[in-house]
């Protein structure tokens, strides 16, 4: 009974942090060629790249059409579902984040159903991060004409032909910031960037790591390495390293601005000695602030000295795609180089190229190639054994045929010939 209890408690600790360390606003059912629309929640430290993305029937993985970004501090996922009915399951791997308050990994999945009658109409894609005007394209899948109600830039109506509609929306009148376009059945996430805001609201700055733990050998000084990344979409500024001067020293110091999808990295050394420390340094700028968690402990035993998080780090490029000059592939695109691991995930330095389908037809030529073979020596072999077997019949039929009747000499002739021969 206690061992099923321990077993239990072990269980709930294992799972339960992890199920609400991430959620997603995912339904249970779709319909059959439904766009789908998500948000993912929870304490995401470092972003979600669309590699990380998967969706499985079973134990088999499907090739939806989906995308996934990141809009503010929140994560959105759009996808086109299938038009047949069945069970999947979404995956969300390798998600950075805190359970009880300390970095961990997590695999994040759950299930859906696509079920019911076939969609009225999709819409793809399924949010927008712009500057410019928006585009969007609305299969129908009827027969006749449908109107639906669009309230982006204004309340009106669009009337929907069967087959694919190219709706384009002017954003000129309309201000910066976040909203969701109410477009007939879907609400699509939109968020509009003005290049000349400065607004905070809009930033997700986060330190790399989020918690420094080390065990350092009595005696020494230790210098940590760390960075602050700024994954929004606008320029950071007016930092402030709010610490305890007589523990810690920053360098640098002071930081201006860190720009969209970049980071700057500092070092951070540990002034006293044989002191454990369990601090907190607060990076604000403004109303927003984020804490960096110090935990430092001392040993006698060399052996048992540890930084666990250098190893992450340093395995981390430290840099965000835009600054290695390169662009993230989409889910049906390879990059025509190796994907560089970058801060914002699986970054290409070449070209994003579509994915050539798969052709199977050689295998069709091997197979014919082969039946030939097996044809011809087939033929050969059968026509090499009929021969032998045409000359095996004629010497039987030589030996059982009949020899030729010799003319029987009678006695009489004999005695003649033998008479004239004495005579």
């Amino acid at each position: 009974m206690k061992r099923m209890m321990f077993l239990s408690v072990l269980f709930f600790a294992l799972i339960i942090p992890s199920t609400y360390a991430i959620s997603t606003d995912l339904k249970e059912t779709y319909q059959p060629g439904e766009t789908l629309i998500i948000e993912i929640s929870g304490n995401i430290l470092q972003p979600i790249s669309s590699s990380d993305i998967e969706f499985k029937r079973g134990h088999i993985l499907v090739p939806f059409s989906y995308d996934i970004k990141r809009i503010g501090d929140r994560y959105f996922l759009y996808a086109i579902l299938p038009a047949t009915e069945n069970n999947y399951t979404l995956f969300i791997n390798n998600i950075q984040t805190t359970i009880s308050g300390n970095p961990a990994i997590i695999n994040f999945n759950q299930s859906f159903s696509i079920s019911g009658e076939l969609i009225s109409y999709s819409v793809s894609p399924g949010f927008f991060i712009t500057s410019k005007d928006i585009q969007f394209i609305i299969r129908l899948n009827k027969d006749l004409p449908e109107t639906i109600s669009l309230d982006f830039p204004a309340e009106h109506q669009i009337v929907l032909q069967p087959g694919e509609n190219i709706i384009d929306l002017s954003i000129s009148s309309v201000e910066s910031g976040f909203r969701k376009i109410n477009l007939g059945i879907y609400q699509i996430p939109l968020l509009i960037l003005d290049e000349t805001s400065s607004g905070f609201t809009q930033q997700n700055i986060n330190p790399f790591p989020p918690k420094i733990e080390s065990i350092i050998l009595s005696g020494k000084k230790e210098t940590y390495p760390f960075k602050i990344i700024n994954s929004g979409n606008f320029p950071a500024s007016n930092f402030e390293f709010i610490f305890n001067p007589d523990i810690f020293e920053i360098n640098p110091s002071t930081i201006s601005t860190i720009t969209p999808n970049s980071s700057i990295e500092f070092n951070l050394t540990i002034k006293t000695i044989n002191v454990p420390i369990y601090e907190n340094i607060t990076i604000s700028s403004g109303d927003y602030s984020r804490d960096l968690i110090i935990n430092i402990s001392y040993t006698e035993n060399e052996s048992e000295t540890n930084t666990p998080y250098l190893e992450a780090y340093e395995e981390n490029s430290g840099y965000y795609c835009s600054e290695l000059s390169g662009v993230f592939c989409s889910a049906d695109e390879v990059c025509s180089s190796s994907p560089i691991s970058a801060l914002d995930g699986q970054c290409c330095t070449g070209t994003c190229d579509a994915q050539s389908e798969t052709s199977y037809a050689w295998i069709g030529w091997v197979i014919g190639v082969i039946i030939l073979i097996v044809l011809i020596w087939i033929f050969f072999k059968y026509k090499k054994s009929g021969k032998k077997g045409n000359d095996k019949l004629n010497d039987l039929m030589n030996k059982t045929k009949p020899s030729p009747i010799s003319p029987i000499k009678s006695p009489i002739t004999s005695m003649r010939q033998v008479n004239n021969k004495d005579i």
